[in-house]
């Protein structure tokens, strides 16, 4: 999984988060809309995801106190947040060369505009 929780403030941010979705969850259920199925369905499958990042970081945190649980946890098959390992930073995204400034084609001088009394000039002679 890509997401992570880093500190315990992410954790109950994310326990406050699966609290709602189990409310939602609990209503649809109480009185089924079918137009809102597609969002039932997501928000099914963001409390999974969550709770098994909050197991993981739960576990991890076990393993940090107590280091002979990750044998355990190994041999149960159960996954759990390394802490030893440093968390991925997200790379700063590469410059591109865009000028911030908008640059102006230089003024090209012009001719003056040729009014209709030269222009015409000619015929009267």
């Amino acid at each position: 999984m890509s997401r992570r929780i880093e500190n315990d403030t992410q954790l109950a941010k994310a326990i406050q988060g699966m609290q709602r979705l189990s409310e939602e969850i609990e209503d649809f259920e109480d009185t089924p809309d079918p137009l809102n199925h597609d969002k039932h369905e997501k928000n099914r499958n963001v409390l999974i995801v969550t709770s098994k990042l909050v197991q993981e970081y739960s576990r991890g945190k076990e393993v940090q106190a107590d280091p002979s649980r990750a044998a355990y946890y190994d041999q149960m098959g159960w996954s759990y947040q390394d802490f030893t390992a440093p968390a991925e930073t997200p790379k700063p995204a590469p410059k591109t060369n865009t000028p911030t400034e908008t640059k102006q084609a230089p003024e090209q001088p012009t001719e003056p505009q040729k009014t209709a009394s030269k222009v015409s000039s000619w015929l009267d002679d």
